[in-house]
Parts: structure tokens; C-alpha cells; sequence
């Protein structure tokens, strides 16, 4: 009896190991090219990467050879990986003191901006619910205040007088009034001696005429 087994492409395996390391060399290589500053790696030569040997030599006392160099920088394909004594020259060149330091550190500040994005996520909503606390109390202030001054009735300018056409019954009474300074939704005329008759005059005119058949 023959047994088949599937058989997977390794080279096709990626991990999250993988990419973060592939991540954090790129952002190694990309702090020591701001120190260099000697313009885009697209363009390096050869003779650059020659003085990068060099300088990493001075720097550290550890030689990577311009091969390596052109490799970790892509200009030469290759599969691998460079080894932790490569990396670690690395690291030491742009300023820290191992590569683990600097996956530390890089770590550090990718959480610390994970934390920052959430607190700014969930700080949005809460001013702009905030913001519209303070709103809707303001017109609700501004509500109650306009209606605390409407509800001042306004009369000290109000003018009033009265004048019989006739003597006897049945007789007409001239009724001049001047209530346009008032803030009164509604004027009325009301006979002091009869509560139930009261008429209601336009508040922009100022005269109004009644008739009386009993004294």
C-alpha cells in the first residue's frame, strides 16, 4: 500500500515573525540613511556601500562586508535573512545598543501610538457629546431666559382715556389707548363695574368706540 502526503511550499510561508522583522530592518536601514543622509539607496553605488562598510567598521568595530551591505539594502537577491550579529551591528549604528534594544524600543512606541489612536477614538465622540451637552444647555438656557422676559409684562407707557359723546341712554363712549410700547400679546378694554364685559381692542390702533343703553 502506498501512502500520499501533501507536500506544502515552504518558500511560500509567511509569518507574522516574518514581516514584523522584514518591518522593523526596514525601519533600521531607514534611520541609518537619514544619519548617512547621502540621498535615496535606489541610486547607491557600489563605492557607497563600500564607505557604509566602512563607516559601521569605524563606528562599531564590526565588519560587514559591502556583499552583505548590498544584500540587506536588496540590491542583490537573496532569500535569507541576515543573522543576529549583522543585525545587531546595525542596531548599534543607528544608535542603540543591540538589535533587541531597538525591537524594544520600536515596540514601546508602537503600542504607546496604539494606545494614543484608541484614546483619540474613543476622545472624538466624547467632545463632540460634550459639545452638544453645551449647546443644547445653552438654548435651553436661552429658552428659559426668553421665557422668564416675556413673561415680564411691560405697561408703565400705556395711555388711557375715555370721553361720552351724549348725556343719558342710549349714549357712545371715544376710548383713546396707546398700548404699542407694551410687549402684550393682546389689549383689552374691561368695565370696572362688569367684570363679564370686556372687549378686546387692536393693539396697534388707538381708539375704539363702545355704546351703552343702560346707565
Amino acid at each position: 500500500m502506498v501512502y500520499s502526503y501533501p507536500v506544502h511550499d515552504c518558500s511560500r510561508l509567511v509569518t507574522n515573525e516574518m514581516i514584523d522583522n522584514q518591518f522593523l530592518l526596514e525601519k533600521c536601514k531607514a534611520l541609518i540613511e537619514t544619519r548617512i543622509a547621502w540621498g535615496d539607496s535606489s541610486s547607491w553605488q557600489i563605492r557607497d556601500f563600500e564607505n557604509l562598510s566602512e563607516r559601521i567598521f569605524e563606528s562599531t568595530g564590526v565588519v560587514l562586508s559591502t556583499s552583505t551591505l548590498k544584500r540587506i539594502w536588496g540590491k542583490v537577491s537573496y532569500s535569507g535573512k541576515p543573522n543576529l550579529a549583522t543585525l545587531d551591528a546595525l542596531a548599534l549604528f543607528a544608535g542603540f545598543e543591540n538589535w533587541r534594544a531597538f525591537v524594544a524600543a520600536n515596540q514601546l512606541n508602537g503600542i504607546s501610538s496604539q494606545k494614543s489612536s484608541a484614546a483619540k477614538k474613543y476622545l472624538r465622540p466624547a467632545i463632540l457629546l460634550v459639545t452638544l451637552l453645551i449647546l443644547a444647555g445653552g438654548f435651553a438656557a436661552g429658552f428659559v431666559f426668553m421665557r422668564k422676559t416675556s413673561a415680564i409684562l411691560t405697561y408703565t407707557d400705556i395711555t388711557f382715556s375715555s370721553k361720552p359723546v351724549t348725556l343719558g341712554v342710549p349714549n357712545t363712549v371715544i376710548f383713546n389707548y396707546d398700548a404699542s410700547q407694551s410687549n402684550a400679546d393682546s389689549v383689552f378694554i374691561q368695565q370696572d363695574w362688569d367684570e363679564r364685559k370686556k372687549v378686546k381692542v387692536d393693539k396697534q390702533k388707538q381708539v375704539y368706540a363702545g355704546t351703552y343703553y343702560f346707565p
